[in-house]
């Protein structure tokens, strides 16, 4: 019969911490996330000393934290609200301006914004960026005759999440937490994957009858020659068994930024890994781990047990 204790022990330089009983996430991103936040901003250009200027959505966290974005969207006013389609001029014109023509309404038509996803992988993990204001079309709005025929300003909706609370998937560092946090290596400074970073392993430990959520904040997995070469291993051990059961996250579930749970666990005890069969540099994930009472350790040494058939070691 396999257990995890029997697990652990097959690990080398494995180490775990534990959560106080009874602790428990009570939203997707758990406790440490801030409350959403929802910085807006208007479409148009101004000039300055500098010369000619695009206004800009500006977003921020503080210094130690990061952003998760949960959504960038374009929305329009009713024109009965007399907003300007674009704002011009200079910075001192602009203040006559009603700001609720920036901010969004209940009635504003639009949503979640498209047609660039630099807008999304510009900010996700950053501490704070600046995207472009960016216009949508409004045909597709039920009825868009009382609308701008073009979206007026955009809003992004992101949590900032503390930067302890992540880890890079190849360390061996352990960390505790009613969420946590799993990115690859230098995510996301223009870093994509590395031809190294394969079978890199995390396993997580939690008290019996808990689950464990897991949540994709960005899965972008990448293909070569038309196949997909990248994936993450989600394994868990069927107690009482030699079996396995779990799931695997390739390019058919890259996220495009949409926040969603991609697994649940069935047991107390998985394994999470990093297999990247690519020999150029490409792919980015960041994931959230959440559930109750949990432990989250690093092997440093993959190579010495094969995560998906542990007794094989």
């Amino acid at each position: 019969m396999f257990t995890p204790s029997e697990f652990l022990a097959c690990r080398v330089l494995f180490a775990v911490t534990a959560l106080t009983r009874g602790q428990a996430a009570n939203s997707w991103l758990g406790v440490t996330a801030s409350e959403i936040q929802t910085p807006s901003a208007c479409y148009g250009s101004s000039s300055s000393l500098s010369g000619h200027v695009t206004f800009m959505l500006k977003s921020t966290c503080n210094a130690s934290d990061v952003m998760a974005v949960k959504a960038v969207n374009a929305f329009a006013k009713p024109t009965s609200k007399n907003c300007p389609k674009a704002l011009t001029g200079a910075p001192g014109d602009l203040d006559s301006v009603d700001e609720t023509c920036c901010l969004y309404e209940t009635g504003d038509c639009g949503g979640r914004y498209t047609s660039f996803y630099d807008h999304y992988s510009g900010c996700t993990g950053q501490d704070t960026c600046q995207l472009q204001v960016a216009r949508d079309d409004t045909r597709s709005c039920e009825n868009s005759e009382q609308y701008m025929q073009k979206t007026n300003y955009m809003q992004m909706e992101y949590y900032c999440i503390a930067e302890k609370h992540i880890l890079d998937v190849c360390s061996n560092d352990v960390i505790s937490g009613q969420a946590v946090y799993l990115w690859n290596s230098m995510y996301p400074a223009g870093q994509s994957l590395t031809k190294t970073e394969n079978n890199c392993t995390c396993s997580v430990e939690i008290s019996c009858k808990t689950n464990v959520d897991i949540t994709a904040l960005d899965i972008r997995l990448e293909t070569a020659d038309g196949i997909c070469g990248q994936a993450l291993e989600i394994r868990e051990p069927l107690p009482d068994t030699e079996t396995n059961t779990g799931s695997t996250i390739t390019c058919e579930d890259n996220n495009q930024f949409v926040i969603e749970r991609i697994h649940r666990s069935q047991t107390h005890f998985s394994t999470i890994r990093m297999d990247n069969q690519l020999d150029t540099n490409d792919g980015y994930f960041w994931i959230e781990i959440s559930g109750k009472h949990w432990t989250l350790g690093y092997n440093s040494h993959p190579d010495r047990l094969d995560p998906i058939n542990p007794r094989a070691s």
